[in-house]
């Protein structure tokens, strides 16, 4: 796939974008696909059920996060880059920067063929693993490219690769041994003890191959979301168009 540069930002500049700038941008897509799919990063992005949604219940439920209702307006405030504390937000500018250089209109005009064989040349190791999700049509799309984010995204270089494998792998390793030290703290004093171990180790090396694999924890998976909104709707925001309620045909693949 071509390379491209899109806007690149500081942590300040993302600090800018509260709820309303984040909404608005859904109002300055005229593409019906391009629109469907945002929106669903958009409610992705606070952690909210996007998939099997039609197209007007994707509208009314963005449209509720913008004006606050039914919602915690704090809560709200913690998933926009303008209230987001600083390890957060600064994962967010990374993921967005990345993204900078990926055109992901091909997505959306490729089809599913062509998008996985996208993935599986630009990542070796992705060769060795079926994608995460299945990819039939376009209302699969947003999960498919949330579970393979990092297979999207241009690979690191340099110190950046080697310290991000490294801090993978001492994450990896504290979680399996804070999961063993609770296990021999809870483990019971009966004969059952072995077979109650085993279990737990089972758990903390799964777990620790989880995270050392780099899979995405649920609030990760909300930022990865929200990266993949200011990115996507970067490329297909047009300026010119007047902040309306956009008129939407529910279309795919």
């Amino acid at each position: 796939m071509e390379v491209m540069s899109k806007h690149v930002y500081s942590t300040d500049q993302l600090r800018t974008m509260d709820i309303d700038h984040l909404y608005k941008r859904l109002l300055l897509l005229d593409n019906n696909l391009a629109w469907r799919l945002a929106a669903e990063l958009f409610i992705a992005a606070f952690g909210i059920k996007h998939t099997d949604r039609s197209v007007s219940e994707l509208a009314y439920i963005a449209k509720q996060l913008w004006n606050g209702t039914d919602a915690d307006s704090m809560s709200l405030m913690s998933m926009t880059p303008a209230g987001m504390n600083l390890l957060r937000i600064d994962s967010v500018r990374r993921n967005v920067n990345r993204l900078a250089q990926v055109p992901l209109n091909n997505y959306v005009t490729a089809n599913p063929q062509e998008i996985i064989a996208g993935i599986k040349s630009g990542n070796p190791l992705s060769r060795l693993m079926p994608p995460l999700t299945r990819l039939e049509n376009s209302t699969d799309l947003v999960e498919f490219l949330l579970d393979n984010m990092k297979s999207i995204m241009p690979p690191q270089k340099g110190t950046q690769t080697a310290v991000h494998i490294i801090s993978r792998l001492i994450t990896a390793m504290t979680t399996a041994v804070l999961l063993c030290a609770l296990a021999g703290y809870l483990a019971p004093t009966s004969m059952t003890i072995y077979p109650f171990m085993s279990s737990i180790m089972f758990l903390a090396i799964a777990t620790s191959l989880f995270v050392a694999a780099g899979f995405d924890l649920p609030a990760s998976r909300s930022a990865s979301a929200l990266a993949l909104y200011i990115s996507f709707t970067d490329e297909f925001m047009d300026d010119e168009k007047q902040y309306d309620d956009p008129a939407i045909v529910d279309k795919g693949w």
